[in-house]
């Protein structure tokens, strides 16, 4: 047992059980360490279920929703006689044979009807990856003087990189640091509209310090903690104290954005604001669930 989705060593044998999953316990020990990423005594079922490459319960629900809204299912009902449900079993179906009968053909009918579907969820994939591409380009092409390359001739070729732009800096970091941190100069992002300077920029991304407020309202994150956070090998929590805070950054900067808890913004906006803090604003259920939720996306 455990918290809701998430379960004990025992809690797992036995999802493996109804699962009809065989394994020895020392195979299932041996997994559960291995998803037990944060060593909280604790796994998701999700991730189990990933693991077995098994669909959740969301997921089968999302594809039952996807079929009915794309007319998939109205194949098989155009296959079978006429008249309303309720009379269907009046007149037709008291034997297999006459069922099959009536579906012959059906499953080339649904393959073709299915590719189909698959291939424009491709589609829309792709157009929606261009469009990623065009907004990403979009972000340093912020003018109208951008710069259009052309192509060199062979002399120009033959130069190599070095011929026009010097040598590479041996020593990348301190010339990326000396870049950023020469000058104190401020400028506006074209893209986001935050006021800042190179040297803010470069400490938000390098040398974060925790809490600190930096242009923009963002907050400073550590790098060693985001790593931690990202389940990186090598980077786990010290004590279960900094568990929780990965836990309340997870909240305060993912959940609150994906579920419609009233109380959770101002609970995650509130000075001072700790995992206990909000967890007493949500009220035990809703508590239990977002720290659920937190701990699973650190899993992945």
């Amino acid at each position: 047992g455990g918290q809701a989705g998430m379960v004990t060593l025992e809690g797992m044998k036995d999802v493996l059980r109804k699962r009809g999953v065989v394994a020895e316990d020392q195979e299932v020990e041996d997994a559960f360490r291995a998803l037990d990423v944060h060593k909280v005594g604790r796994v998701s079922v999700a991730e189990i279920e990933r693991a077995l490459g098994v669909p959740s319960l969301d997921e089968l629900e999302q594809k039952v929703q996807w079929l009915a809204s794309s007319g998939t299912l109205e194949i098989v009902a155009r296959m079978l006689p006429a008249g309303s449900v309720g009379s269907l079993h009046e007149r037709w179906g008291f034997r297999e044979g006459e069922v099959a009968g009536a579906l012959e053909g059906v499953e080339a009918k649904l393959a073709k009807h299915i590719h189909k579907l698959v291939a424009d969820l491709r589609l829309s994939d792709e157009m929606a990856k261009v469009t990623e591409a065009s907004n990403t380009n979009a972000k340093f092409a912020t003018s109208g003087s951008v710069v259009t390359g052309e192509y060199g001739d062979l002399e120009v070729y033959n130069m190599g990189l070095d011929g026009h732009v010097g040598l590479p800096e041996l020593h990348v970091w301190e010339a990326m640091e000396r870049e950023h941190c020469g000058e104190e100069e401020a400028f506006t992002a074209d893209n986001t509209g935050i006021e800042t300077t190179s040297r803010r920029e470069w400490e938000t991304v390098v040398a974060a310090r925790r809490g600190k407020k930096y242009p923009g309202g963002r907050r400073g994150v550590p790098i060693d903690f985001l790593l931690k956070v990202a389940g990186v090998e090598g980077y786990a929590p010290e004590d279960e104290g900094e568990l929780d805070e990965m836990r309340l950054w997870v909240i305060q900067t993912m959940l609150v954005h994906t579920v419609e808890w009233p109380e959770l913004r101002g609970a995650c906006e509130a000075k001072g604001a700790t995992l206990s803090s909000v967890q007493v604003a949500l009220g035990h259920a809703r508590a239990t669930e977002a720290v659920d939720m937190a701990d699973a996306h650190m899993q992945r």
